[in-house]
């Protein structure tokens, strides 16, 4: 029998996890930038607007790791995606124009909630 949890969880700490396995059975990444991704950053831009210190991204659903298998993801890949895509364009960013040495690391914290101490925060 197959157990199921679930949890509430950052997606930052989804991400942070490592390397994901899309499963056969998963549609390509087919979002558009001028349609899903567009909404969905719409959607970011209210809840920051209205100061929300939360945003539920929708469920995603990850296997448990195995063996010989990193996490898989069963439900939410398209999302999990996006951010994911839209983590490196925001980290390459702040590499590519390194006028303000502290904004990386602010942002960088901000995005994953991670410790200002932590050395992870550099690029």
């Amino acid at each position: 029998m197959t157990k199921i949890n679930s949890e509430v969880k950052l997606v930052s700490t989804t991400l942070r996890s490592g390397r994901f396995w899309v499963p056969w059975h998963q549609r390509y990444y087919v979002w558009k930038a001028n349609e899903e991704v567009r909404d969905l950053l719409i959607d970011l831009e209210m809840a920051f607007d209205a100061d929300k210190t939360c945003y539920f991204l929708g469920s995603i659903m990850l296997l448990e790791p195995t063996d010989s298998m990193p996490e898989r993801i069963n439900d939410g890949q398209q999302r999990l995606i996006t951010f994911s895509l839209l983590m490196a364009a925001l980290c390459r960013c702040f590499a590519e124009h390194p006028r303000d040495t502290g904004r990386e690391s602010r942002a960088l914290h901000t995005l994953f909630q991670q410790p200002d101490h932590d050395p992870s925060l550099s690029l």
